[in-house]
């Protein structure tokens, strides 16, 4: 009992300190800081599927033998074929072709995952254009409820002119220019956007006398967010297959194509120090039919902690940097970050 107590308050003192600081509870790292990831299995079990669209039956061949299997397919009804019993390899089960669009695992398994709004919008004084941050995030929260949070994110486009000048420096007028131009099309290289301005209207008049001047950043319009931070089970995506395997669980497209994976791990990635109960990494393929795989959440639980859990999402696009990461307490609840 004098244990439990000292859990909790110990629990409740992390999270006042957590109002301050995220890494009061769990400091997450970048995919090149962490430990003992185990290498995606070059073994994965393959999968074969088959459809009789007479009597809406799924015949499904798998190289391994699994240990349970579920599906994301329509049918009498339900958005999933739950409890898919195999005979050594080989399951018949009934489904349709139709697809939900979400997982539904019909077990202790769930994904907690930010939902994003994406909404671009001008700033300016005109109507239908936003003049601060305060109108922009007041439209937001009004237009889109439902949301969390909301945050803007800058955007900044470029401009130049290209003008004339004679043989002694002295300018003699406006020829023309490069204006909202994206920086990432040029690298963010100033010089680099400069010299192709100058380069196409140097084509365009190529007697002429031509310098770049004005070059402007100018915050044209505002990026709004709206997260929301729940936890549901269920995923979105092509995925309609789920198998769970001795060491490793395996998602597959209606074509057999597998495209997630988790396995199990038996130290702590994150080196925390703390007692660890379990821990997992799961692997992500990038884009149906590429070959190239990352890794996309990782997820460890520990024992006798006043952290209970923390999973932590990452990006193939963000060079290895965490994405988002939730922290579940043993005294209950769950807190959320995102970047």
């Amino acid at each position: 009992m004098k244990k439990t107590v000292a859990l909790i308050l110990a629990a409740m003192m992390l999270l006042c300190a957590a109002a301050a600081s995220a890494d009061a509870l769990f400091a997450p790292k970048n995919r090149s800081d962490l430990a003992g990831l185990p290498a995606l299995p070059s073994g994965i079990p393959e999968c074969k599927v088959k459809h009789d669209e007479k009597t809406n039956t799924y015949t499904v061949t798998v190289s391994e033998n699994p240990v349970w299997a579920c599906a994301n397919l329509w049918y009498n009804g339900k958005g999933n074929v739950d409890g898919i019993t195999f005979n050594g390899n080989t399951a018949s089960f009934k489904g349709t072709k139709a697809q939900i669009g979400l997982w539904w695992i019909g077990g202790p398994y769930s994904s907690s995952d930010g939902e994003y709004l994406n909404w671009w919008m001008q700033k300016g004084e005109e109507e239908g254009q936003f003049a601060d941050e305060e109108a922009a995030l007041a439209f937001g929260a009004e237009e889109y409820p439902g949301y969390d949070s909301y945050k803007l994110e800058e955007i900044y486009r470029w401009d130049v002119n290209v003008n004339e000048y004679d043989a002694d420096g002295n300018w003699v007028g406006y020829i023309g220019g490069y204006y909202w131009a994206d920086p990432a099309d040029y690298g963010y290289d100033q010089a680099a956007f400069e010299a192709a301005a100058l380069a196409e209207y140097q084509a365009m008049y190529p007697d002429k006398i031509l310098r770049c001047n004005d070059f402007a950043s100018v915050l044209r319009a505002w990026k709004l967010l709206g997260i929301s931070n729940r936890t549901w089970m269920a995923y979105a995506g092509d995925d309609a297959l789920l198998i769970g395997y001795q060491n490793m669980n395996v998602w597959y497209t209606r074509g057999g194509i597998p495209t997630r994976v988790t396995v199990n791990m038996n130290e702590d990635p994150f080196q925390t120090g703390k007692k660890l109960s379990s821990a997992s990494v799961t692997y992500m393929r990038d884009g149906k039919y590429s070959g190239h795989w990352y890794v996309s959440n990782v997820e460890v639980s520990y024992a006798d902690d006043p952290v209970a859990k923390v999973s932590v999402d990452y990006n193939d696009t963000m060079a290895g940097s965490w994405l988002r990461y939730s922290v579940t307490l043993s005294s209950g609840g769950t807190l959320n970050y995102t970047r």
